[in-house]
């Protein structure tokens, strides 16, 4: 039996040098070109983004496991999901076998290994800042519904759409050349940029979670603020990175939550180079939506969640969050925060010589996000939103929650440093992970994000569908009863969402049936006397 398990991983250990041989020749030998109908080829700027993906996939590949693909033995519902800061373990998490960790170990310890040399190389504007997302081509009408909301929030940040699908229909097209730039943004392909074509053909499809971390690094801001195009901001974001605030100016990572507990499997930790098991009742689950990253400072836990992401779907999906459908990568970026802490306190990783002298740290969003479900006719479950915390508000609802509690918990000394020094201790990763189950509130109208779930905000294809109706058949508002709304956000977002949307697509050619359902449903819900004409 022995021999036979002998030759078995012998013969992997074989097929993962050939494999290995055979991306190196294809990353050194020229290809000819077939893209289909992709844009206009990208801006030198745009293509100095990425320089580094030949050796970034190299090393990915270099760092690949041989073990067959994780499958957790029961996929829960959703309904299964536990809320946040449970002290209870999950007995459904899945377990691997000591061949199968054996694999990951291996792999993870060889990309960590050169993880500090590659960081150094990764590619950006230095002291640039931007929002980041990333779209299949078919979802850029979702996309205007971020960007208008955007701009009504009077943020001048600019905006970076990496496109998932080089094919681009001509709809696509025109809306990348006009359309989205008269919103600020610009559509990138890093299918275009220097070294991803012959390093990346080999690979399969990215599927949209793994996209999250490509799109980052695609990008050539510094500062990011990452937002799924189903994610609104409701509130200028750009004061996240204004001087001196936070807890981005102190930590460079900021991570928003969602309502259920992690649910990451115990062998990832051991996976990731025998580092503890985090106590359930730390944090809550990362929301997926929306994400601030320092490429600077952070560069090495960009790119430790890339290599998450990469083999996310045969390995880690199912160890971080195998509860979840449909973002199982929402995990990988403040795990990978978590591993190279840890690592580092190990003395087994030694993070970039560059960054050793700057504040580095992460900040998970301690106010709990508002839910807001709005029921079709019949009761059935339609549009979700949640409703995410600014996260500078976060930051002074946690100051004051530990003022008024004075931290009875911790160490005298703790006490001590908490009422002197307290702004240093707060963005302390060793403290935050400290406080348990503490959870604030934030004041009203200081929520900055509404992550919408549900049917697509894309008013390109509106159709009645994305309204409910009452039991006479009449239209309602799609997220309800105004008065939340404002309450929230100082603002009736949704009456101007529908406004600038409707004199946008208005204002695009082809859109003419579109148009004029828009101006209906518009003179019926918000303001009668507008679009007449």
């Amino acid at each position: 039996m022995g021999l036979l398990n002998w030759r078995s991983n012998t013969a992997k250990r074989v097929l993962c040098s050939l494999m290995l041989l055979l991306f190196l020749s294809c990353l050194f030998t020229g290809r000819p070109h077939d893209s289909g109908r992709p844009l206009p080829r990208s801006t030198s700027s745009e293509k100095r983004a990425s320089t580094s993906w030949e050796e970034y996939f190299y090393r990915l590949e270099a760092a690949r496991p041989w073990a067959d693909p994780v499958r957790p033995e029961a996929t829960p519902s959703p309904s299964d999901k536990r809320r946040p800061y449970t002290t209870v373990a999950d007995p459904d998490l899945p377990r691997l076998s000591r061949e199968t960790k054996k694999s990951l170990r291996h792999g993870h310890s060889i990309f960590v290994s050169g993880l500090a040399s590659l960081a150094t190389r990764l590619v950006f504007e230095p002291k640039t800042t931007g929002i980041v997302t990333s779209v299949r081509p078919d979802d850029l009408g979702q996309l205007v519904s971020m960007l208008l909301m955007l701009r009504q929030s009077g943020s001048t940040l600019p905006v970076q759409v990496v496109l998932e699908d080089e094919i681009l229909p001509s709809s696509a097209e025109q809306l990348c050349s006009t359309g989205l730039r008269s919103l600020g943004a610009t559509c990138i392909l890093p299918q275009q940029q220097d070294g991803w074509l012959d390093a990346a053909r080999h690979l399969p499809p990215f599927q949209p979670s793994q996209w999250k971390s490509l799109a980052i690094i695609a990008s050539t801001f510094q500062n990011v603020l990452f937002l799924d195009a189903s994610t609104l901001p409701v509130q200028k974001p750009d004061y996240i990175f204004a001087k001196n605030a936070e807890p981005f100016a102190s930590t460079g990572l900021i991570t928003w939550t969602d309502i259920w507990t992690p649910t990451a499997s115990p062998d990832f930790y051991a996976v990731a180079g025998d580092i503890d098991t985090p106590l359930l009742a730390t944090r809550a689950s990362s929301e997926s939506g929306v994400l601030v990253i320092d490429k600077a400072r952070h560069a090495d836990t960009l790119l430790l969640a890339a290599y998450y992401n990469h083999y996310g779907p045969d390995y880690y999906y199912p160890l971080l969050a195998p509860h979840d459908v449909e973002d199982p990568g929402r995990e990988t970026f403040l795990t990978s925060a978590l591993v190279l802490e840890s690592l580092d306190r190990k003395g087994t990783y030694t993070a970039p010589e560059k960054t050793k002298s700057e504040k580095k740290g992460r900040w998970s969003i301690r106010c709990s996000p508002r839910i807001y479900q709005r029921s079709n006719k019949g009761g059935v479950p339609g549009v979700v939103v949640m409703a995410q915390v600014d996260p500078l508000e976060d930051y002074h609802a946690v100051l004051l929650a530990l003022q008024e509690e004075e931290w009875s918990q911790g160490s005298g000394q703790e006490q001590t440093q908490l009422q002197g020094d307290y702004r240093d201790l707060v963005t302390d990763p060793a403290f935050l992970d400290g406080l348990g189950n503490l959870t604030v509130s934030p004041r009203k109208g200081k929520y900055m994000f509404f992550h919408h779930y549900g049917e697509k905000l894309d008013f390109s294809r509106v159709t009645d569908d994305l309204l409910p109706t009452d039991t006479s058949g009449l239209r309602m508002r799609m997220w309800g009863d105004p008065d939340w709304v404002e309450a929230n956000t100082g603002r009736d977002v949704e009456k101007m969402l529908w406004e600038d949307a409707t004199e946008f697509w208005c204002g695009q050619q082809g859109y003419g049936k579109q148009c004029r359902l828009m101006k209906s449903i518009y003179r019926s819900l918000y303001v009668p006397d507008r679009f007449h004409r």
